[in-house]
């Protein structure tokens, strides 16, 4: 297993679409980038002329692409991450299989190990085209954001939203686990990506569908909408491009949504794996 899964890996870092999506996803983080300079101007001449108010205002943590503050943006990334995490690589399935190069594979390894394989390369180039962009974000961020902690009336951020209260404890811990958890988001969705390959003859689709899915659940998740009045289990956030966010419009409790990553996975491993073990032409 390991001389396949060093070949796919190999292949997966050559592959341009890889670099394509980290790019398009710095594009979008540029984006925030550049908003966030716009705003921290103004403060950066006042604290040149020895006026530093509006410090906690400014914080990173609350600002930078996963930030809890609302910007440009942060919404055009989070829109358009189930296509950046399935563009690498979720097409490779499909187009192996269609070219008949994944015959010759078969011909040295067996089934079980070119799946497995190809289900953990995979899965690692879409946590690659997410993270790596908000790692850069949060870095080109640091150079005029100040390092400091923000506060609930300024943030919006508050009991119930993803781990919350060590955000406002230990905002470098939380980073931290934002990025780890929008890379398992990342990867399960290029695995879904992949998945849906098995069953739509179009390597294009295959790069479509988790954003397509989303956008599905987005629509559907409006008509369970519920009050601030409704319990704490009918608030929970159904919307699936809210749960990739730090904060959303219901509420998102951590252990919720990883909760969901992790069925999720699960979920997309097992119809994979049993498509791909039963299916005579791998």
């Amino acid at each position: 297993m390991k001389t396949v899964f060093k070949a796919e890996l190999h292949k997966m870092l050559r592959c341009p679409a890889l670099w394509g999506a980290i790019l398009i996803g710095m594009i979008a983080c540029g984006i925030n980038v550049v908003e966030n300079c716009q705003t921290a101007q103004p403060w950066l001449d006042n604290y040149l002329d020895g006026d530093g108010t509006g410090y906690s205002t400014l914080s990173i943590f609350a600002n930078w692409i996963d930030g809890l503050q609302v910007s440009l943006g942060e919404a055009v990334f989070f829109t358009i991450f189930p296509l950046l995490a399935a563009l690498p690589y979720a097409w490779s399935l499909r187009s192996e299989w269609s070219t008949g190069y994944m015959n010759h594979l078969l011909v040295r390894e067996s089934k079980k190990t070119y799946l497995l394989s190809k289900f953990f390369v995979v899965f690692l180039s879409g946590g690659m085209a997410i993270a790596i962009p908000m790692i850069l974000n949060f870095i080109a961020n640091m150079w005029f954001l100040p390092l400091c902690l923000s506060s609930p009336v300024i943030t919006g951020g508050g009991q119930w939203q993803f781990l919350s209260h060590l955000f406002f404890t230990h905002p470098m811990a939380f980073v931290l686990i934002r990025i780890v958890t929008c890379f398992f988001w990342g990867g399960t969705l290029a695995c879904l990506g992949m998945t849906a390959s098995m069953f739509i003859p179009h390597a294009i689709a295959a790069v479509l569908s988790p954003f397509i899915l989303f956008l599905a659940g987005s629509v559907l998740s409006e008509r369970t909408y519920q009050t601030v009045d409704s319990t704490v289990w009918q608030r929970l956030d159904k919307n699936p491009f809210q749960l990739l966010h730090a904060i959303s419009y219901g509420i998102n409790p951590a252990w919720y949504v990883w909760t969901i990553i992790a069925v999720l996975l699960a979920a997309v491993f097992f119809v994979y794996y049993l498509r791909g073990k039963r299916n005579e032409i791998l």
